[in-house]
């Protein structure tokens, strides 16, 4: 299950049949070819079973849209206002 924001998702990791490369284009000096180098290869995928699903919660920090990016004195004063 993986949990992000107000919502989760149940699915699991796959193998791939094949494997992808994941290249990078490198632009050549005037006149010169360019040329691709790879950067890593992809040998496993996500697969989820269903679309993400809300969480409904009753929580303070919830009602109050509390951010996670915010440091942890603004919070505090958030959910006790």
């Amino acid at each position: 299950m993986l949990i992000f924001g107000k919502q989760k998702i149940e699915g699991g990791w796959t193998k791939l049949k094949k494997p992808l490369a994941i290249m990078v284009k490198v632009e050549g000096t005037e006149g010169s070819v360019c040329e691709y180098h790879a950067r890593g290869v992809v040998r496993q995928k996500l697969v989820f079973k269903c679309r993400p699903k809300p969480i409904i919660s009753s929580s303070v920090a919830m009602s109050k849209r509390v951010r996670l990016d915010e440091p942890a004195e603004l919070q505090a004063a958030a959910i006790s206002s």
